[in-house]
């Protein structure tokens, strides 16, 4: 058996075991606890040392006149600045020839010597010069009375009157696009040492109308005859009768000449619907036409004939309430031979029956009862269908909450009893009202 060490630990002057473990065993650092001098060294501890540079220090703000090299602050290699008379400045005084020139130097104040001020500035009235006291420099060049004058009689801008200069003046002036009697034009007269002299625009007409009159005859308006007539200038006009058709402008086919233009004025082509406006007749292509439902509806043509098709095409019969109406005579009888009658053989168009109304000639004992419905023809009753009972109560029945009231076009309406009608009734009248779809 291996031999066994007890590990003790001394925690606040009390002795505890830790540990038994085999003699050979590794202990962890983990086992052991602080002790008063050292402490245990934790794995972040141990990762942060390791960043730590080999003499490292904390973070210090160097102070410059600090002049022992083994504190923290100390400065390494600063300059040596030197002193004021170093550097060629005076320290007081005025600068030398080889010194550089301080602020309060003298001589760079109001503070001159008599000695270095002229004679005729140190007087309170200073001397006064005149231009002809002044002579040419070499640059600039004294300036005479003469020049002066002469000088001021030149216009600002001026240049020289040559054929170049004066070429340039007269084609940058503003044209003018009509002529005047008193406009002028310039001339050479080449008859007096071509001096510049003017003609009036009146005057030069003068001599061209003279000029031109020894090269032209004069014109004369010569008289016309023919179709076109004319005296002299006088107004030209055309003979009576002279217009024959072949010289009237050519007109499209099918048109007359006329006028539909308001007010006075030249004739005018007319087509085939500005005659028949004029004229007030319908157009021959659409003369004794049947109207069709929507003319009906639009009432824009009233040269069409209203026909029964027209009035059942029409929209003008929608929503407009119809009823149909008819009287059951002797309705005992009536049975006797057939239970069912019809009232409308064919519907002319779709429709939707609203209201019945039932109304008997007396209080019967027993009350009629049956139907009103439709079929594909009244021949055979294919597809019959009710649209509503006629069951009457003290022998009247009204009822407006119908729910199968549509019938379409093309189909019979008839009534079918559920049995006999009381033999105190003499009449059943039947009214059934419906619209058109």
């Amino acid at each position: 058996m291996a031999d066994i060490k007890l590990v003790k630990s001394v925690v606040n002057g009390t002795t505890r075991d830790l540990k038994e473990v085999a003699i050979g065993d590794t202990i962890s650092a983990d086992l052991i606890s602080d002790g008063s001098t050292n402490k245990a060294y934790t794995g972040t501890e141990q990762s942060k040392l390791s960043g730590i540079a080999t003499g490292a220090e904390v973070n210090v703000q160097p102070d410059w006149n600090q002049a022992t090299n083994t504190e923290d602050d100390y400065i390494k290699n600063k300059p040596t600045l030197g002193t004021a008379a170093a550097k060629n400045i005076p320290t007081t005084g005025d600068a030398s020839a080889t010194e550089v020139v301080y602020g309060s130097d003298s001589r760079l104040t109001n503070n001159r010597n008599a000695a270095d001020v002229s004679a005729w500035a140190k007087n309170a009235t200073k001397p006064t010069y005149t231009q002809d006291e002044v002579t040419d420099g070499t640059t600039n060049k004294q300036y005479s009375n003469t020049e002066k004058t002469k000088l001021s009689g030149i216009e600002s801008n001026a240049d020289v009157t040559d054929a170049g200069n004066v070429g340039s003046s007269i084609n940058g002036s503003t044209p003018k696009t009509s002529m005047a009697d008193a406009d002028k034009i310039a001339i050479i007269d080449t008859e007096a040492s071509n001096v510049l002299k003017t003609l009036s625009w009146t005057y030069i007409k003068s001599i061209l109308k003279t000029y031109f009159d020894t090269l032209y005859n004069k014109y004369v308006h010569p008289n016309h005859s023919g179709d076109v007539t004319s005296v002299a200038d006088g107004a030209q006009t055309i003979a009576e009768k002279a217009v024959t058709l072949a010289k009237m402008n050519d007109l499209a086919a099918n048109t007359i000449i006329g006028r539909v233009t308001q007010s006075t004025g030249v004739p005018e082509a007319l087509s085939a619907t500005n005659v028949r406006t004029i004229i007030n007749v319908a157009d021959g292509a659409t003369a004794n036409t049947k109207a069709a439902g929507s003319d009906i509806d639009t009432g824009t043509d009233d040269a069409k004939f209203l026909t029964s098709k027209a009035l059942a095409d029409s929209n003008r019969r929608k929503g407009i309430s119809q009823i149909l109406r008819f009287t059951l005579v002797d309705p005992k009888s009536a049975y006797g031979k057939d239970h069912e009658f019809c009232i409308w053989s064919k519907t002319d168009a779709a429709i939707t029956i609203t209201n019945i109304e039932v109304t008997c000639d007396a209080d019967p004992t027993t009350e009629p009862t049956g139907d009103i419905k439709w079929a594909d023809a009244f021949i055979g009753l294919g597809n019959a269908t009710v649209i509503n009972d006629f069951d009457t109560t003290a022998g009247v029945r009204s009822d407006s909450s119908i729910t199968a009231g549509s019938v379409a076009a093309g189909k019979c309406i008839y009534i079918s009893f559920d049995a006999e009608p009381d033999a105190a009734l003499t009449q059943i009248s039947f009214a059934i009202t419906y619209d058109y779809d």
